[in-house]
């Protein structure tokens, strides 16, 4: 007996007691094609970028923790920018901002910077800051040096990573499928509909290899999906080696 989600009044199958949705995804389903290859190596390559910006900013944090000292940053000069940047929050001015640094050998040196803000500055207001005594150029507002910000954007972005890794492993799995896999038929067990920011349409299929059942979902267009039917056999190809990576293949 077959399962099919919304049945009409005239269909007369009932749920098999032992029987669960499938959690296990067809192999495909993140990274099928060659568009979906250059998407992931761009990705790639944004993480790494991101995560060079964040080694440093990581770098810079630590050091001025542990041995930076503190200044008063005078606002000198304030501009506003015009024509005025695009973007969502843009800044609206920007401040030029002066501070006294101390160096270990006794002298001291004059930084200069400039600052973007939404906000107006007036001239001569103090942000306090923290430098690098041996490097003054080394600093930052001591409002940009929160750690526990830092540390929730690091795992936000090692979140990204790991799906990027799950892309790639689907993307060589189905790679692989298609070099060494073997085929068995299966059948439809399940059709349903899913609606996020737009519909999905999935189905679940059921294979035998050695005497052991596997259930697997796929997705596909809406056109395959009016074409088929709980009850169908397709052709599912797996790998021998991990029958639980596989792919009905119509």
């Amino acid at each position: 007996m077959y399962y099919k989600l919304n049945p009409p009044a005239d269909f007369t199958e009932q749920v098999p007691p032992n029987y669960k949705r499938p959690t296990q995804s067809a192999v495909g389903s993140f990274g099928g094609s060659g568009k979906d290859l250059l998407f992931f190596f761009v990705f790639c390559a944004a993480i790494a970028w991101c995560g060079g910006l964040e080694g440093y900013e990581f770098w810079l944090i630590s050091t001025l923790k542990s041995s930076g000292l503190t200044a008063q940053a005078k606002a000198i000069r304030v501009v506003e920018i015009n024509p005025p940047q695009t973007g969502k929050n843009p800044d609206l001015y920007r401040v030029t901002y002066q501070f006294v640094a101390q160096l270990p050998d006794g002298r001291t040196q004059v930084v200069v910077f400039t600052k973007g803000t939404r906000n107006i500055v007036a001239v001569g207001s103090l942000m306090p800051i923290i430098y690098d005594p041996r490097d003054p150029k080394n600093y930052l507002p001591q409002s940009d040096t929160n750690f526990n910000k830092f540390c929730c954007f690091c795992w936000l972005q090692l979140l990204f990573l790991f799906g990027a890794l799950l892309f790639l492993d689907d993307f060589l799995s189905l790679r692989k499928l298609k070099q060494t896999g073997l085929t068995a038929p299966g059948v439809i067990v399940e059709l349903w509909q899913e609606k996020h920011k737009n519909i999905s349409y999935l189905f679940a299929y059921q294979f035998t290899v050695s005497g052991n059942s596997f259930g697997v979902r796929q997705s596909v267009d809406k056109r395959k999906y009016d074409t088929l039917q709980v009850g169908d056999t397709v052709t599912v190809r797996y790998l021998p080696t991990d029958p639980t990576k596989s792919r009905a293949e119509f």
